[in-house]
């Protein structure tokens, strides 16, 4: 560094120094900072190339200095020690620090001088006074000054408190202070903030400023103060020393605060209420008032000088009104309780007005009712909405009532005729040979039974919108409910040669609560529509198990069909919508499905959710909220056992097959169907006729190559019949025939003997594969869901009576029924069937008719002309009607259980009633 830097940097030192170098004529002064000025040691010169001698006394050598040549330095040292220059000039006492500094040999070169002013016999600023004269009467004015003054060291050790902060923390006069720390006098609530960040404020920055609370040592009291808190420094090496506070007792400040807030809201207050357009006033407990506000003032016509402890009755109120708002203000005081009350009044301003009021008591301090603040405010055009409002929704529950009854009227004298209509087609059905002729009939009955899923579809919306459709939660094996929606609509997508495909997570809840009927309706109308709107690719149905705090089963109905517009997406859960383009108007249906699975899902806590492309397919999404306890019990689903797949050929069979049930029909439809295929069937009723046909079958050398055997029958079930069976030695398979679905009745009928297991409803191409395989003429059948389900038809009741089976006794049944079409009709179904069947086409002749014929059975219309069907069955099952039977009802309206149960029907069927349904009802 050149000389110039050097001289350039050591004035712009910090602090008072000046650079000496030793020489023959004394110490020379080659460098001195700027703030040595400060201290006017040098009486205003440039002190730079003179000797230090110059300026002060005794200071020509270095000897003078106390630092002698005979003390070699290998490093730069400080030699520090109570050294006193005076100055030549003012006569101030400097001290002096010296540091010497050597050259390469250790000798000393330069001396760095730091001067600081002597604080003993430093000139006073202060009109002459000595040092000590200002130390004595600093010392005064803090001992009697009205703040708290205090100094503590760094342990937080108290050092000095002087005269009131003593009075103020409520210690002694001459009480040693060095025995309380902060933590003393401060409350332990600010303990941490001491710590935390008073402290190291004061280390780092000096000075820390806030509001805090003393305690007072001898009450506890809590003394809240303003605290200014700063750090004493020592004076020569500018080591932190001690923690200096002045504080203010603020008391005295918060209460005028205080008071001038309170006077703030008083004014604030009576601004507000007195511009309230609200009456808003203050009762005494004798009924004056108190307080009344300009609107109230102004409603009475009066001045608040002159209503002020005044009662009701003295300002005019009327004499009923008066008494009645006195015996509330009892009624109040009494009770303790806030009261809310309507009255007419008679205004100054408005005329008569109509008042909403409310009354709250006020409490004083030792929990007597002391006052009653009361508000009332105008309702009177708030009460006329209310009434529109009222009137307006009288009207449209008469609406509603009106459409509900409409729509049931409807649902009845439709499904009346349609009784008639679908009836005469199953007997002419089963009459005719001609396939054109069978097509014509069959077309009839397929819109027949269009129309009447339209019907039940506007029905199910109204008892939805109408909030009579309620859900019933109960145990459901959501795997096995999967599986029967599977089946069931495997019939449709097959028809269509569509692959209709399940996914199922790995994991399912083995059983959750929820209506299993609504579930099931929710699916199928998803997956009806997916299959509707679909002609080529497939369909599929995905179970998502989502987890965590609120689970819930999504399932997921995804198509490649036409798909939908954005446009129309955003109205798919509206009644009646349906996509208005030439390619979708050619499907069929009332545009409800969506709406309904929509409403029926919100009811189950649920919702849908779709997605569509135009010409891409549609993809709609359930999701069902399920309780967290069925995640307990998670198990891997059970599936069908095949996967279902479209038609294939029907295998031709050489076979003898005995088929046992206890239902004509299905022992006549599965006979149908096997002998179709080549078989040669022989049937039995019960299990213990199985035994003996059997038996006489092996007499004869006529052995049954495979038995198909219903599992639940009278007499004899088919556990039983399968055991003795295998006991009597019969070893060729047993298929057993049974409506239970779960794995543990499958289970149950292999235990019993039975070689292979059919779920009712059957598909009959699949018991001809079952048949087929078991007999050694066909592979292992898979599910084939294109093949009718063996479940009675119509078109083979009028040929029931035909078959070999031996006649059973029938029940004798008196039909009710005004419309002379649908009598007719049901009329030739039950004949044909082999029932003896009464007829009466109004309620009073079906009174007369069941009290002199005395039937098994009346098979009751509701609908009648001249007497409510509810109002004759009641007549029926009084105690002194001679009828004894069962009333079964037919009507096209929803079934009232509760009217159904007082007046002692039996069974309610909805029309068209199902041949199937009521034929297993009267034969029960």
């Amino acid at each position: 560094m050149s000389e110039i830097d050097f001289r350039a940097v050591f004035t712009a030192m910090p602090g008072h120094h000046c650079l000496l170098k030793p020489g023959p004529e004394g110490l020379e002064i080659l460098a001195c900072s700027d703030q040595l000025q400060v201290l006017n040691a040098f009486a205003g010169q440039n002190p730079v190339g003179k000797r230090l001698a110059d300026f002060f006394d005794d200071a020509d050598t270095v000897e003078d200095l106390q630092l002698g040549h005979a003390k070699p330095a290998d490093t730069a040292f400080s030699h520090e020690q109570d050294l006193c220059l005076s100055s030549r000039e003012t006569g101030r006492l400097l001290n002096a620090f010296s540091c010497i500094i050597p050259d390469a040999t250790g000798e000393m070169q330069y001396i760095l001088l730091r001067l600081v002013e002597h604080p003993e016999t430093a000139p006073s600023q202060t009109a002459g006074l000595t040092v000590e004269q200002e130390r004595m009467l600093l010392a005064s004015v803090i001992d009697r000054t009205t703040d708290f003054v205090g100094i503590a060291d760094f342990n937080a050790r108290g050092v000095l408190i002087n005269r009131s902060g003593r009075e103020l923390l409520g210690i002694a006069q001459d009480f040693d202070v060095s025995e309380l720390t902060l933590f003393d006098i401060f409350v332990s609530g600010e303990h941490d903030l001491i710590k935390n960040e008073a402290i190291p404020s004061l280390m780092c920055d000096g000075y820390y400023n806030r509001d805090m609370t003393f305690q007072h040592l001898g009450s506890g009291e809590n003394v809240p103060i303003e605290l200014f808190a700063f750090r004493i420094d020592a004076p020569v090496t500018g080591e932190p020393l001690y923690l200096a506070t002045i504080s203010r007792d603020r008391r005295e400040r918060l209460k005028i605060d205080e008071a001038a807030q309170n006077d703030y809201r008083t004014r604030l207050f009576d601004a507000a209420l007195s511009n309230l357009t609200n009456h808003v006033y203050v009762l005494n407990i004798d009924g004056t008032f108190r307080y009344i506000n300009l609107a109230l003032l102004k409603a009475l016509g009066t001045t608040f000088d002159h209503a002020v402890g005044k009662t009701f009755r003295q300002l005019d109120y009327p004499a009923t009104l008066a008494n009645r708002l006195m015996r509330q203000v009892k009624q109040v005081i009494d009770t303790r309780k806030p009261l809310v009350d309507r009255t007419t009044f008679r205004t100054a301003t408005s005329g008569t007005r109509l008042f909403e009021y409310t009354w709250v008591p006020v409490f004083a301090a030792d929990g007597r009712v002391e006052a009653i603040a009361g508000s009332s405010y105008d309702i009177t055009a708030q009460a006329q909405i209310e009434e529109q409002l009222e009137g307006a929704t009288k009207a449209s529950e008469r609406a509603n009532l009106a459409k509900s009854e409409f729509l049931a009227n409807m649902s009845h004298e439709i499904r009346t005729p349609m009784t008639a209509i679908l009836g005469f087609a199953d007997i002419l059905a089963s009459h005719l040979s001609d396939p054109d002729d069978l097509s014509a009939v069959e077309t009839i009955r397929r819109n027949g039974r269009h129309l009447l899923d339209i019907i039940n579809d506007i029905l199910d919306l109204s008892r939805i919108e109408a909030g009579r459709l309620t859900v019933r939660n109960e145990p459901v094996a959501i795997d096995a409910l999967i599986d029967d929606v599977h089946k069931l609509m495997s019939v449709s997508a097959s028809k269509k040669r569509l692959a209709l495909n399940v996914k199922y997570p790995k994991l399912l809840p083995a059983i959750i609560s929820t209506d299993e009927k609504r579930v099931r309706q929710i699916l199928i109308n998803l997956i009806g529509n997916a299959v509707k709107f679909t002609e080529t690719g497939n369909v599929s149905l995905r179970v998502v198990l989502e987890q965590g705090e609120h689970p819930a089963l999504i399932f997921e109905v995804s198509d490649t069909g036409i798909g939908l517009s954005p446009h129309f997406m955003n109205s798919v859960f509206e009644p009646f919508s349906q996509a208005d383009t030439s390619h979708s108007r050619s499907y069929e249906g009332s545009g409800l499905g969506l709406p309904i699975s929509q409403r029926l899902a919100n009811l189950l806590g649920g919702v849908i959710t779709g997605e569509s492309r135009p010409g891409r397919g549609s993809t709609f999404r359930f999701r069902l909220p399920i309780e967290r306890a069925a995640m307990a019990d998670l198990k891997a689903p059970h599936r069908s056992r095949k996967t279902i797949k479209p038609a294939a050929e029907i295998a031709e069979l050489r076979c003898r097959v005995l088929v046992v049930d206890d239902r004509h029909d299905i022992r006549f439809l599965a006979q149908h169907v096997l002998e179709e295929a080549g078989a040669r069937v022989s049937t039995a009723s019960d299990g213990l006729e199985a035994l003996s046909v059997v038996q006489q079958a092996s007499l004869e050398r006529l052995d049954f190559d495979i038995i198909i055997m219903d599992m639940q029958m009278p007499i004899m079930d088919g556990y039983e019949s399968v055991s003795r069976l295998r006991t009597l030695g019969y070893q060729k398979p047993i298929l057993a025939l049974t409506a239970a679905a779960m794995q543990s009745d499958k289970d149950r009928c292999i235990a019993a003997g039975c070689t292979d297991y059919l779920s009712k409803p059957v598909e009959s191409q699949h018991l001809v594969a079952m048949v087929a395989f078991h007999t050694g003429a066909g592979p292992a059948p898979e599910l084939l869901a294109h093949a009718p389900e063996l479940e009675p038809s119509n078109k083979y009741v009028a040929a029931v009576t035909a078959s070999a089976e031996a006649p059973e006794e029938k029940p004798r049944v008196l039909l009710v029924e005004d419309s002379a079409d649908a009598r007719e009709a049901t009329a030739m179904l039950l004949r044909a069937a082999g029932f003896t069947v009464m007829e009466a086409e109004n309620g009073l002749s079906a009174v007369k008719q069941a009290a002199a014929e005395s039937p098994d059975v009346v098979l009751l219309d509701l609908g009648l002309p001249d007497i409510d069907g509810y109002e004759v069955a009641a007549r029926l099952s009084s105690d002194d009607s001679p009828f004894k039977g069962r009333i079964i009802a037919m009507s096209g309206r929803i079934e009232d259980p509760e009217q159904s149960r007082h007046s002692g029907i039996d069974h309610h069927l909805l029309k068209p009633v199902s041949w199937h349904e009521l034929r297993d009802l009267l034969t029960r």
